[in-house]
């Protein structure tokens, strides 16, 4: 049995997400590049592919979500590489042709730059990319990365396909990410979300619990909201073992 709550359950909660959702879609309509932080575990991944799903039937463009978790970082030029070739592997997904072996030779940021604007010619659709847990990975290649995707973002001049670069992170990296002397300085719009709040979380518990919700106590829901009140996706994993647990 599927006890977790699905994103649209959690917008449904959620005036916060819901607002973020909203401004991140109309980055990605407007062709405007966006950096989106929030608390780890507050349910930004969510709201991501929230927009990347509201966009998938958007003939304009091609929404692509990469999870740095799963890109190699041990150096820079493992780095690029590695996400090159994943880029090629979604952008081929969507349709793509060509694009399978752009990024086998590609080793720094001004090579994955020139991937990334192939790809969108290729798609003949402007390209969506968002980037997600850039906590992940370390400073000096979140750095090399905002660079890269400025340099993508500002070299356009609006007579072919667009590259619309969305970040994601935590609010450490705000800093790093939309500081004064950030590389998204003054191009990025800045969208934030924190976790949800008391009425919010006892709403989000509820809906986690529907499936069980005659068989869980006031004093267990009453723990659980001390345990985990903000925290969507820690209240979701709670709930699910305790449902687990009831049958």
């Amino acid at each position: 049995m599927n006890t977790s709550a699905r994103m649209p359950d959690l917008l449904s909660v959620s005036a916060g997400h819901r607002r973020a959702a909203q401004e991140i879609t109309e980055c990605a309509q407007r062709g405007q590049c966006c950096a989106f932080l929030g608390p780890r575990l507050s349910g930004t991944s969510e709201v991501l592919q929230y927009v990347r799903a509201a966009l998938a039937d958007d003939p304009l463009s091609t929404c692509v979500y990469v999870d740095l978790r799963q890109v190699g970082s041990a150096t820079r030029c493992e780095f690029f590489g590695s996400l090159a070739r994943r880029l090629c592997e979604l952008a081929v997904a969507e349709g793509a042709k060509g694009c399978a072996s752009l990024g086998n030779d590609v080793a720094s940021g001004a090579e994955f730059r020139a991937c990334l604007k192939e790809c969108s010619i290729r798609l003949q659709r402007s390209l969506v990319l968002m980037v997600d847990h850039l906590h992940s990975i370390p400073l000096d290649l979140v750095q090399a990365l905002l660079i890269s995707l400025r340099a993508a973002y500002m070299d356009q001049d609006g007579s072919g396909p667009l590259i619309v670069p969305i970040v994601c992170g935590a609010l450490g990296l705000a800093t790093l990410t939309l500081g004064q002397s950030s590389p998204f300085a003054n191009i990025a719009r800045a969208v934030f979300i924190s976790g949800l709040d008391t009425e919010e979380s006892k709403d989000f518990v509820r809906i986690c619990l529907s499936s069980a919700s005659d068989r869980v106590s006031d004093g267990a829901r009453t723990e659980l909201l001390r345990a985990a009140q903000g925290d969507p996706r820690l209240i979701d994993q709670l709930c699910r073992e305790c449902v687990r647990i009831v049958e």
